[in-house]
């Protein structure tokens, strides 16, 4: 009779979950999409799949919500000290959930971690225990859970993951309060209705889970950009079904093709001329040549002969987008542009900081930096960095001398980022010199000198703006210094942004997280003695830097994987016009937790389109990045040509670059 009374409780929490966690996921995910322009076809169709998925995972939750409760109830049960120590169980149950959401041993900023933890471990209690004592009433459960729906709605959707899980738990555990009356009828019910409520309720929802990909194949795109509940159920069930425990799962859309081998998976290294072992159905070819990397044959030399120039200046921008490289905002650098060579698709090897600083330093993960080939020749480099953090420990490894700021000070303005670099410069030795800056990075500092932006600009940026003018003041002061000093004429100007930044679109905030162009899409400059000026239209990236930069010192030679996914930008002096890339690919993730990136993307931009793929749960976007620069427009389901021509490139690029290498893809 107990094992009877405890299938039945678990088999009522079980049904009474799945059905508010369902009716929550189909009201909220078909509403917001509904309220974002989604057709009425694919905001349904992406409803009733976030219910079918808070279906399943709410059964699978019963017997656990059936176990916690009881607990609570036999120490409320009982009387002394013990009564007050109901709210336990639940406070146990939800710190456990919140550690493996939040991911405690998040190794950068670990206190965000622990406040999330901390409050939704609060909140939760304080919830359980009103529920308990009664004082929970249907208007305060449906009070407390709008207003959670509410902050994950403001919340920008592809930051904070963790916080936005909990948001949406805490939401189903207010309305599921509401159920209790059901709940206890579905307990007391005969055992045959019961089953059948559960065997109808598995069956339609994989039913319809089989068949949605047909009935609306851009769903998923749609949802996981715009909706809530759908995609962190589909990360939910992937969660729970992952037999080899290598972090991948073959349910819910997963990329694991063998679930019951580790060594198969997503993230796992592929070999020429091996097995598919990273599931992406494309074996490495046995004799991988320049064009399964992106390169089209080369054309004009590498390197500029020996002592055509003695100093080497690398200028980059944290967070400067392509589209915001104007004469009003940066008219001293687009002046310098004019002088020399302008790229117009040139693309960040990441959205982050840390890893596409890294790839401008070195032509492969594990090679030598840039520095150390230099450094062997006997050519000394300076690395000057306007922002004292852990993300340049590797980027900066090797360098003769590094100035960052000292001990107590986390960043310099552009100011002084310049003055420690002309005093660098003072020296007049041969070098290569790399100055980055800081200032169009959020929290933005105040910079009266250099005045309000020009009114007709989106004034939901001025501070990113006005860090930009800023900068573009410091490097103008920074190139009279060579001016001034007669350097400009042996001196090679390297200018470009480590990554772009995003304002909203997109529901995507500052950057690490997403494809798009605003992240993607950065400014490219070489001025070079000898360089005809003008414009280059083919693509290039970041990827080029580590060989642009040592054949400016005719070493490119000294790396021999230095071309291996880049070209040097001075082949052009030669052969000007040549194209250099055929496709290029950008390290990137779809959501942001603290500091780090989750579940990695890769982005292959080839010609006028744009394919990013999710390694998590294979979904691929394709862009038309010349007609529709504000990507608004998926085409993956309706060019499966290009859609399927682009995957077959990404997967062999991917592969050859060995790219993420672990979960920790970002260090």
């Amino acid at each position: 009779m107990q094992a009877d009374g405890a299938v039945r409780r678990a088999a009522a929490w079980g049904l009474a979950a799945a059905l508010i966690a369902g009716l929550l996921a189909l009201t909220f995910d078909t509403t917001l999409l509904l309220a974002t322009g989604a057709a009425p076809r694919l905001a349904l169709c992406a409803g009733l799949a976030a219910a079918a998925l808070a279906v399943l995972l709410g059964l699978t939750a019963g017997p656990a919500l059936a176990w916690v409760a009881s607990l609570a109830a036999r120490a409320a049960a009982r009387s002394g000290p013990v009564h007050w120590l109901f709210p336990v169980p639940v406070a146990a149950a939800a710190a456990f959930l919140g550690c493996l959401i939040t991911d405690i041993p998040e190794k950068h900023r670990p206190r965000l971690h622990l406040f999330v933890l901390f409050t939704f471990t609060a909140v939760m209690t304080a919830a359980a225990w009103l529920y308990r004592t009664r004082r929970l009433s249907p208007v305060v459960a449906v009070f407390l859970a709008l207003a959670a729906l509410s902050t994950d709605v403001a919340i920008l959707p592809n930051s904070y993951r963790e916080l936005h899980d909990l948001l949406s738990i805490f939401a189903i555990f207010c309305a599921l309060s509401l159920l209790t009356p059901l709940r206890r009828r579905i307990a007391a019910a005969a055992p045959a209705p019961v089953v059948i409520a559960v065997c109808v309720s598995i069956a339609g929802s994989v039913l319809f889970l089989r068949r949605v990909d047909d009935l609306a194949p851009a769903w998923r795109a749609l949802s996981t950009q715009r909706a809530r509940f759908a995609p962190r159920l589909a990360r939910a069930a992937r969660a729970l079904v992952d037999l080899d425990r290598d972090g991948f799962s073959p349910v819910a859309w997963g990329g694991d093709c063998d679930d019951l081998d580790p060594r198969k998976n997503p993230f796992a290294l592929e070999h020429p001329g091996g097995e598919d072992r990273n599931c992406d159905g494309v074996p490495l070819p046995a004799a991988p040549g320049p064009e399964h990397r992106g390169l089209y044959p080369a054309a004009g030399a590498p390197d500029l002969p020996d002592g055509t120039v003695d100093l080497v200046l690398l200028i980059t921008v944290d967070c400067l987008r392509e589209e915001d490289f104007r004469p009003d905002i940066m008219p001293r650098t687009l002046a310098l542009s004019r002088t020399g060579l302008r790229f117009t698709r040139a693309y960040a090897a990441a959205t982050s900081t840390r890893v596409a600083t890294r790839m401008m330093q070195r032509s492969l993960d594990e090679s030598l930096p840039v520095a150390e080939r230099l450094r062997q020749a006997g050519v000394p480099s300076t690395a000057v960095i306007s922002l004292r953090h852990g993300i340049f420990d590797v980027p900066l490894e090797r360098f003769t001398e590094v100035r960052v700021p000292p001990r107590g000070i986390w960043r310099w303005d552009a100011n002084r980022t310049t003055d420690e670099a002309l005093e660098v410069l003072r020296a007049g030795d041969r070098r290569y010199l790399w100055v980055h800056y800081f200032d169009a990075h959020a929290p933005y500092l105040v910079h009266p000198a250099a005045g309000p932006p020009p009114s007709r600009l989106v004034p939901s940026y001025p501070g990113y703006l006005d860090g930009l003018t800023f900068i573009d003041q410091a490097i103008g002061r920074l190139l009279a210094g060579l001016r001034r000093d007669g350097r400009m004429g042996r001196t090679m100007i390297v200018f470009t942004g480590d990554h772009g930044e995003g304002f909203g679109e997109h529901g995507v905030m500052f950057h690490h997280a997403s494809g798009y162009e605003a992240l993607t899409h950065v400014p490219g400059v070489l001025v070079l003695p000898g360089l005809l000026p003008g414009t280059y239209e083919g693509l290039v990236s970041h990827r080029d830097l580590p060989a642009t930069i040592l054949g400016a010192f005719g070493k490119s030679a000294t790396d021999p994987h230095a071309e291996d996914f880049g070209r040097s930008w001075l082949r052009l002096l030669r052969a000007p016009g040549a194209p250099l890339h055929k496709s290029v690919g950008v390290r990137t993730g779809r959501w942001v937790g603290g500091e780090r990136g989750l579940s990695p993307m890769c982005v292959l931009v080839q010609g006028r389109y744009k394919l990013v793929k999710s390694l998590e749960d294979e979904l691929l976007e394709l862009y038309d990045v010349i007609d529709d620069p504000a990507e608004q427009h998926n085409l993956a389901t309706e060019r499966l040509d290009v859609t399927n021509r682009l995957a077959k490139d990404l997967a062999i690029y991917r592969s050859l670059d060995q790219w993420p290498r672990s979960i920790l893809y970002d260090r």
